[in-house]
């Protein structure tokens, strides 16, 4: 008989017939509940690939936490962001913004958080890096208003016997954005580009997806970037950040998945570039986005409008005019028309159309009621709630906002011509004033109240009584379907509600030059982040 199983046999524990188990060895209920542990651990671990809490910043720097799953494309976060924050609008995007490094950039819309913040992540940097929740209306207007974003004297189009039918370049830019297989448009210029030393003036040429650079006497071309292995920032403040000769700057920042042979990777493989002025900033940064992205911002222009229609579709018309783009031919080619009767038709004779529009006015004026005659010799009294007018429930309407409070927002949020608010006039009660942006300049225009003796009621007017209107109502919409006596139709309004910039711009005149639209961004977190490094050392 074997003695280990003599129970009285002495084992080492001194126990007759006993045994002690070996601390490696695991009973089968241990072992199920470590492979159960394995696997929860294994499970966090997938989930945490596949989610991550993110912070979205809004314009006063408060800001909202949204658990982003993988392939959340930057077009529905904004639709979730907007139901957070009970806000409306159709220009809402991701802004991702580095404050001590001072650059930005608008995601696109087909772009995936989680995978955007992953890159981040990579990127070896000790810059802080934000996300941004807010308005860009400059995002699709390239593909409404090209001309401006292309000067004559910086573009050229591949030579070819279809292109070469165009005898304008604004025809030449309308194909290109129309059809898949148009080429981009080469643009070049004299540019700034940050090296070892110093600037350097030097001409860049944009050709295909890459970037050349060459100098004034030398034809010989010297690739600088594969734009598909970088990312293109915007620099609000060049000269104060990086020490540049101009303030309008362009960043390219290498990806961390760069495929280039020569692609530099981290900080050392920034490229700071900077412009002599806003226009041709303006079209480098367009040029290289629609050489990057391609077909892919086509369609998401085309998601973009399908959604806007469906937005509007159910909606009133001054919600639709709000967002509502009208091209030169749609003004040139309006007409008078007559709904009076069962069917509308064509008035040709101007006398006849202006009687219909003056009678059409009075009906407004049975719908809504005017301000009442005053005693004469008295001002306009200034009313409050419903009993001021239509107006004080419009989305545009900012109350008694202040006039370099009205500035500041403006230049915060107007990226384009024709972004404008409406607000009540300090110094004359009684009156309102449009505040817009055109040229990158803020202008302030006052609505004055003038009162008809043959209506016997007050009218609005924005130039001395040639065009009148019943309430502000009608002027805002006037005014965004026709520029009228403006420089610029109304485009886009800012919403009411909108907190102002921490710091507010001097507002010296009636169309200031205007700093960024962004800078408050940048600005104000400078001021309450740790310094982490120096930007004009990279």
């Amino acid at each position: 008989m074997c003695s280990c199983l003599d129970g009285s046999s002495t084992l080492p524990s001194n126990r007759p017939g006993s045994y002690e188990r070996l601390g490696s060895h695991l009973t089968i209920v241990e072992l199920n509940s470590t492979i159960r542990g394995h696997r929860r651990n294994d499970q966090v671990l997938i989930d945490n690939e596949r989610q991550e809490e993110l912070r979205f910043y809004n314009s006063d720097h408060s800001y909202t936490t949204v658990v982003v799953e993988k392939n959340l494309r930057t077009i529905d976060l904004c639709e979730l962001l907007k139901i957070k924050r009970n806000t409306v609008g159709a220009a809402w995007s991701i802004i991702e913004t580095w404050p001590k490094l001072g650059i930005e950039r608008t995601l696109e819309d087909h772009e995936d958080i989680l995978a955007v913040h992953r890159e981040l992540e990579m990127f070896t940097s000790h810059y802080e890096r934000r996300f941004y929740f807010s308005q860009d209306f400059l995002k699709y207007e390239v593909f409404i208003k090209p001309v401006q974003f292309f000067p004559a004297d910086m573009i050229t189009f591949p030579s070819g016997e279809e292109r070469g039918a165009f005898t304008d370049a604004e025809s030449s830019l309308r194909n290109y954005l129309l059809r898949e297989d148009s080429e981009c448009p080469h643009v070049f210029s004299m540019v700034w580009m940050r090296n070892v030393n110093g600037w350097k003036k030097m001409y860049m040429l944009l050709q295909g997806r890459k970037l050349y650079t060459t100098k004034k006497d030398n034809e010989h071309l010297i690739t600088l970037a594969h734009l598909s292995d970088y990312n293109v920032y915007r620099i609000p403040n060049a000269k104060r950040v990086f020490g540049a000769p101009f303030e309008w700057g362009a960043c390219l920042r290498p990806n961390s998945n760069a495929e280039a042979e020569h692609t530099e990777a981290g900080e050392p493989g920034i490229k700071v570039i900077t412009f002599e002025n806003e226009k041709s900033r303006t079209c480098w940064l367009t040029a290289m986005r629609l050489a990057k992205y391609g077909k892919q911002l086509r369609e998401n222009y085309r998601a973009f409008k399908n959604k806007q229609c469906e937005q509007n579709g159910g909606g009133s018309p001054k919600e639709q005019y709000s967002s509502y783009n009208v091209s030169n031919e749609s003004i040139r080619s309006r007409v008078a028309m007559d709904f009076t009767g069962s069917v509308g038709r064509i008035v040709e004779d101007p006398k006849e159309a202006k009687d219909i529009a003056e009678n059409e006015g009075m009906v407004w004026r049975r719908r809504w009621r005017p301000f009442s005659r005053t005693p004469p010799g008295c001002a306009m009294m200034r009313l409050h709630g419903l009993d001021a007018g239509i107006h004080v429930l419009q989305p545009w309407f900012h109350g008694g906002l202040k006039r370099d409070v009205a500035a500041a927002i403006i230049r915060d949020h107007g990226s384009v011509d024709g972004v404008f608010l409406v607000r009540e006039s300090k110094s004359n009660p009684g009156a309102f004033v449009l505040t817009y942006k055109y040229n990158d300049k803020v202008f302030h225009a006052q609505i004055q109240p003038i009162f008809d003796e043959r209506r016997n009621c007050w009218l609005y007017t924005l130039d001395k009584g040639t065009t009148k209107f019943y309430d502000l109502l009608q002027l805002v919409e006037f005014y965004q379907l026709n520029a009228g006596s403006l420089p610029t139709r109304l485009t886009h309004y800012v919403q009411n509600g909108v907190k102002p910039p921490l710091h507010k711009p001097e507002d010296g005149g009636a169309s200031p030059s205007p700093p960024e639209s962004s800078s408050q961004r940048i600005n104000n977190v400078d001021k309450i982040a740790e310094p982490s490094g120096n930007p004009s050392s990279i």
